[in-house]
């Protein structure tokens, strides 16, 4: 957990404070946009973040922001998140939990 904390303010843009009484903190939360030109998904979970989606222009100016105000990595292509598999091709994606169902 000290490793995800010191992640999340490293930037200089989190504080750590204690919840108010009677709330607690959520795992994750999902963000969808949609737009004529398409949808975006945003997903955040602690200190990572995968956008996708059909709006490739609304994707590009997300990861501006993104950068401008973070330390950003772009690792390309998903292929693996919260235990999904997912294969991309022309015009489809696949997703399946496949290998995390046999290994548990």
């Amino acid at each position: 957990m000290d490793k995800d904390i010191e992640a999340l303010t490293s930037n200089g843009t989190w504080k750590c404070l204690p919840l108010p009484a009677g709330k607690k903190a959520i795992a994750s939360k999902w963000v969808y946009k949609h737009s004529s030109a398409g949808v975006v998904i945003v997903a955040v979970y602690v200190d990572d973040i995968m956008l996708t989606g059909s709006d490739l222009e609304s994707i590009a100016v997300l990861k501006f922001h993104f950068h401008a105000q973070f330390s950003i990595k772009d690792l390309g292509s998903l292929h693996y998140f919260f235990g999904f598999e997912i294969a991309q091709l022309d015009e489809d994606i696949s997703m399946h939990q496949c290998e995390f169902t046999i290994n548990t």
